[in-house]
């Protein structure tokens, strides 16, 4: 009759029974609208296991397939429980795989691989033993000292007389006389040893030709860097002192008159260009056991006598305590053993001098 539908031939199944109850097929998506269903007409299905039956698309719906099952189809429990899985479980086939470097179970963290190093060392075929108490040893060829004393020549070590002062005294007072082109680095090697880093080699060979150096009135000896060294210093009773001399001829300010007036004080190792026509700065070996001349004579071959008088800018002190020459009773130690301690036993050579 016109104006009225005929009725399906099959009539439509809801979506829920035919998940659960499927007519020989499984269902895999099932997604229509109401007025879709009342649109279409859902084809019967075959019954043969491998074929495949579909419903036509329909404008406005989303298409529906029908997988046949096999022979020997799963339980409906089975079935459920399969397609609850949760994604990225090890037995779906679905799941998301972890991503590359994170350790998983029965794998290892390989950090030697994965890291990198910001220097490159060179490897070396040292074996590592133990010691009878189990302690990990390993023996340094003399080789390795050997460059690492060339590789280390930039530095030079002060040894002061005594406790040194501060480190702030210590490192204002070298920076003013040594840093003029670069800050002097300073680095405590015990209570009166100092590791200075003197990259300039003119300014290096200076220092180290001076030898005797103070900050204030704390003499200190400096040396080259060395595999081994002695944290005592040498002694002050015979050392380099500068001395001034006043009302000096003109004509003797030179090498060999210097040497020559210079005798009544000690050997004379270094001179500074004169500023003055009667007046020179010498540095002179004295004794500083014995009382220095403020007074000194030169005679002529006429007989006339010139007397030079002798000033010193700086004296190394004498302690009142230990009665030893180079530090104050401020800076006195009690002995130097506590000192040399402080040091790998591979680092100290000298003989200790306690009064």
């Amino acid at each position: 009759m016109a104006g009225t539908s005929e009725p399906p031939l099959v009539p439509p199944v809801p979506p829920d029974l035919l998940f659960l109850h499927p007519p020989a097929v499984s269902v895999v998506s099932t997604v229509f609208s109401s007025q879709a269903i009342k649109d279409s007409i859902m084809t019967e299905a075959s019954p043969v296991a491998n074929e495949i039956a579909s419903l036509p698309v329909v404008s406005g719906a989303s298409p529906t397939l029908l997988v046949p099952l096999s022979s020997s189809s799963a339980p409906e429990d089975a079935l459920v429980e399969n397609l609850s899985e949760k994604p990225g479980s090890p037995s779906s086939p679905s799941g998301e795989v972890s991503p590359k470097g994170c350790p998983t179970q029965g794998s290892e963290f390989n950090w030697l691989s994965r890291s990198k190093a910001a220097r490159q060392f060179p490897k070396s075929s040292i074996l590592v033993t133990r010691t009878e108490e189990g302690v990990p040893r390993v023996k340094v060829p003399n080789a390795v000292f050997e460059r690492g004393v060339k590789a280390h020549s930039d530095y030079i070590v002060g040894i002061f007389y005594g406790n040194a002062p501060s480190y702030g005294k210590i490192l204002g007072v070298l920076n003013y006389l040594w840093g003029k082109d670069r800050r002097v680095t300073i680095h405590n090697l015990s209570k009166n040893a100092f590791l200075f880093y003197i990259p300039s080699v003119s300014l290096r060979q200076r220092i180290l030709q001076h030898e005797l150096w103070r900050v204030g009135d704390s003499p200190f000896f400096v040396t080259e860097w060395k595999a081994s060294f002695s944290i005592d210093p040498p002694s002050l009773q015979r050392a380099p002192i500068w001395a001034t001399l006043d009302k000096v001829s003109f004509d003797l300010l030179t090498d060999e008159g210097l040497e020559i007036i210079s005798k009544p004080l000690g050997k004379i190792v270094d001179a500074k260009p004169f500023s003055s026509v009667s007046s020179v700065d010498v540095k002179v070996i004295v004794d500083l056991t014995i009382k220095l001349p403020t007074i000194v004579e030169s005679e002529r071959e006429n007989i006339l006598v010139d007397v030079l008088e002798v000033t010193y800018p700086w004296l190394p002190p004498l302690c009142p305590v230990c009665n030893e020459i180079g530090h104050k009773a401020n800076l006195w130690t009690t002995t130097r053993l506590e000192t040399r301690n402080s040091l790998s036993p591979a680092r100290t050579t000298g003989k200790l001098r306690i009064k």
